[in-house]
This record gives C-alpha cells, structure tokens and sequence, in this order.
C-alpha cells in the first residue's frame, strides 16, 4: 500500500482493505491512527521538499520492498519438549508453507531453520551443580563451564570417531551454548541455553530446508529440555543471533526480510525469566526493544505465532498476549502480526496477510 498524498482513506473504507478487515477493531483502530500519522508526515514533506524525492517513511510498512521482490524468511522454533506436536503438525505441513512462500515471492526465496531450546543445572546445595546434557546431541557430551560460566568452545565441534549425530555434526557457527546464568525465581538454580541454525539461508533451498526440518522430532534428533518447566524460552536470544549476527544467513537487501517465531511461552533470555515491570534494568525487554530498532532500521518484520499451553503460569497468561508485550514489542512495531497460534494454517495465513500488507 502506498501513501497517496491527495487522497485520504477514510475510516470506513480503511476497515475494508484486505490486511484490515480480519483484524479486531482495536487493531484496526491502531492501524488507522499509524495511517494518519503516516499520511501528515507524507504530506508535510510533499509540501516542503518536492523537488527531494518522495517522503522516506523508513519503518513504515508502505516502503518496505514487496513480497514479489522476493522473501528471505527465518523460522525461529521453540525446541523445548512441549512443543513437540507443533514441530510434528508443521513438519506434515512444511510444504504447504513453502509453497505459499514460493508463489508470493514468484520463486525468489531463501528459508532459515533456527531453534532454541534450554537446560538447567542439577541443584548440590547452594551450588548449581552439573549441567544437563542437551538431549540431541551425541552422548556423552555435557557442557565443560571453565571458571564456573563460560562454556567450554571445544564442546561445539564433533567428537573424532564417533556415531555421525546432526547436531555435533553441524558447522560451530551454526551452534551457540551460552555461559551459565542464574534464574532469579528459583534458588540454587542455574540455567543455559542452546542456540541451533538448522538451515542457513541460501536461494531456492526448499530441498534442504525440508530435510532439516524432517530430522527434528526424531531419534536423531529428540525434542530439547526446557531449563524451567512451563517457564519462559530464551527466544528472544536466538532472533537476537538472527539479526545482529547473521546466524541464519545474511538478508539481502531489496526483498522483504522476515522472522517467524514460534513459541508457546514468553522470552526468557539468559536467565530463563520474564517480568514486563518496569525494572531498571529489565534486560529481556531491553533487548527486545533494541531488536525492535533495528528490525524497522533494516526493514525486518516479525511473525509471532504464540499458543499459549495449558500450564503456563496464571501471573504470566493474559490471553492473547498483550499488544506491545513480550514478543508483540516486535510484531506490533514492525507491520508483522501476533497471532495465538501456530497450526499450520495460521502460520500460512499470516505469511499471505504480511505480503498483502507488503504490496
């Protein structure tokens, strides 16, 4: 959609546009202030400098590079045990999705596999204790935290020798162990998490895109932990990697960048711990809201597809998730969409509504 200076939309035909009319009227409501607000700015630059070029509305979605341009899309997947039948139903499901990114993007794709998973340590007194082993990767390989945090970095490469496993297998680049953190909720309990980049980026990859995808929720490759049950995932720790370190892959310029994350909890980030009070630091949000600036700077919207499970905690399940919260700090600030689900489906319909959004 392009801003046209000399014809304002009114309210009732904006309620009809396609990427509108499926939408709550509170967000409907939203949109059309952005709309506004947009439209004054674009009117006002129209006025002053017309001979400069059009107004460079930089994070707003009406200049962001439409779909047909081509698409460069990260999955971000909670791997922690409960998510199990989700990883199932897309896996059944994957080539429906691609196929819908294909034909947005008139066969100018790249895909990216990231998960995210957690682990704690077994509580010795007042001491963390060992750590957990990541369930997928080859025994016996527990991470060695030399001076009592840090990772041990030999522990990303393979073991010479031994049975082929996917996850050891995989390029050190494509794994981050991060250094033990503290969870402030539970006492005498340490927590790490585990970053993995299935599939990087590459043009036209749907063959190995699915094979990764295929190898999760197997023997090979068994479901994660989760370091605090029905607790927060370090989510926000994995798009951050996406974004600020290419784990994925490098996005290309000129084509509409996306991340879609897929979670049934809030972020947790080192600590495995979600507050949305205003603390000073509050360091989940902080990072979110950094993620933020520079999603919009790089022209990167957000997918969020969040079905919440039965036993998350009272105190942390307002559903929906409320807007500007949590993961919705991205979605709802980069002309993505937050959605409380992750069938299939929905996941499907999100990518189309965001192309719609897009043209």
């Amino acid at each position: 959609m392009i801003i046209d200076v000399y014809n304002e939309i009114p309210w009732q035909d904006f309620q009809n546009l396609d990427f509108v009319k499926s939408l709550p009227l509170n967000e409907q409501k939203q949109k059309y202030e952005k709309y506004i607000s947009e439209l004054s700015l674009a009117k006002d630059f129209y006025l002053n400098y017309q001979e400069k070029g059009p107004y460079p509305l930089t994070a707003s979605s009406y200049f962001l590079p439409s779909c047909t341009s081509g698409m460069d899309v990260v999955f971000c997947l909670d791997y922690t045990f409960s998510m199990g039948p989700a990883i199932t139903a897309i896996k059944n499901s994957i080539s429906t999705i691609v196929d819908t990114i294909k034909t947005e993007s008139d066969n100018n794709y790249r895909l990216g596999l990231v998960l995210f998973d957690a682990y704690r340590f077994n509580p010795a007194g007042t001491d963390p204790g060992a750590p957990q082993a990541i369930n997928y990767a080859r025994s016996p390989l527990v991470p060695i935290f030399t001076a009592g945090t840090t990772p041990d970095i030999t522990y990303n490469g393979a073991l010479s020798g031994a049975t082929p496993n996917t996850w050891n297998d995989l390029p050190a680049a494509q794994k981050v162990v991060t250094a033990r953190s503290n969870n402030p909720v539970i006492p005498n309990t340490g927590v790490y998490q585990v970053l993995t980049a299935m599939e990087v980026m590459s043009q036209a990859n749907e063959i190995p895109f699915k094979a990764q995808l295929d190898i999760l929720n197997t023997s090979d490759f068994p479901m994660g932990g989760g370091a605090i049950a029905n607790g927060p995932e370090p989510g926000d720790l994995a798009i951050e990697q996406i974004i600020d370190n290419n784990f994925a892959g490098t996005f290309r310029n000129d084509v509409a960048k996306v991340i879609i994350t897929i979670t049934d909890n809030y972020p947790g980030g080192y600590t495995e711990n979600y507050s949305q009070v205003a603390l000073n630091p509050n360091p989940v949000i902080d990072r979110l809201e950094a993620l933020k600036t520079t999603s919009i700077n790089e022209k990167i919207q957000h997918l969020v597809m969040l079905e919440f499970t039965l036993n998350t905690p009272p105190a942390l399940d307002p559903i929906p998730m409320a807007p500007n919260t949590g993961y919705r700090i991205l979605s709802d600030n980069t002309d993505g969409e937050f959605v409380a689900s992750f069938t299939p489906a929905a996941i499907q319909k999100a990518i189309e509504d965001l192309c719609i959004i897009n043209a």
